[in-house]
């Protein structure tokens, strides 16, 4: 019963500490790790000189966190021209909610902040086809806001319906979604 009251998708966006604490509790479990690090690539090499903050500054990287029914499912990196740099499930408790939990962060968090109408995502099909399935999955039905994503074998293009000019604030905040 108490699952039932809870939110089904939210939203948040990370500060550096909390972006930095859902990286490093990653190394608990090998094969989460994997996914982090070759989808992570600029964090991989903190990780390798073994700097004490893995994650990236707000200047350079914006973190959000999607929590499917209060678990953390998947950690995403936005660069400042709002392209997607980094995608990684963080958890092996829920399977298959991937594009439920990206969808909502394009439609909420980069739909209203992109102001070239177009979104980008580079990836590496060679180390992980997932993510290929995963915004293949996306074009239906598309994302609030989305025109069409074009997918290729290590891009990913979302075409938005009209640009945006939000800009974000940097304090985290909770944005709770509500399936219909």
């Amino acid at each position: 019963m108490a699952n039932e009251l809870l939110p089904r998708i939210t939203i948040r966006t990370l500060s550096l500490m909390e972006s930095d604490s859902i990286m490093k509790d990653l190394q608990k479990d090998m094969e989460l790790f994997k996914g982090f690090i070759l989808a992570f690539e600029n964090e991989k090499w903190n990780w390798a000189k073994k700097n004490e903050i893995w994650a990236l500054p707000h200047t350079v990287r914006r973190y959000y966190v999607a929590y499917y029914n209060g678990e953390p499912y998947l950690l995403v990196g936005v660069n400042q021209r709002i392209n997607i740099a980094s995608i990684s499930k963080i958890t092996r408790n829920i399977f298959g909610k991937g594009s439920e939990c990206l969808k909502k962060i394009i439609e909420i968090k980069l739909v209203p902040q992109c102001t070239a109408g177009v979104i980008n995502v580079r990836y590496n099909l060679a180390g992980n086809s997932r993510v290929y399935r995963l915004f293949d999955t996306l074009r239906n039905p598309l994302p609030e806001g989305v025109e069409q994503i074009y997918v290729y074998n290590s891009c990913a293009s979302i075409v938005l319906t009209k640009k945006g000019c939000f800009f974000e604030s940097n304090t985290s905040e909770d944005i709770v979604c509500h399936q219909v």
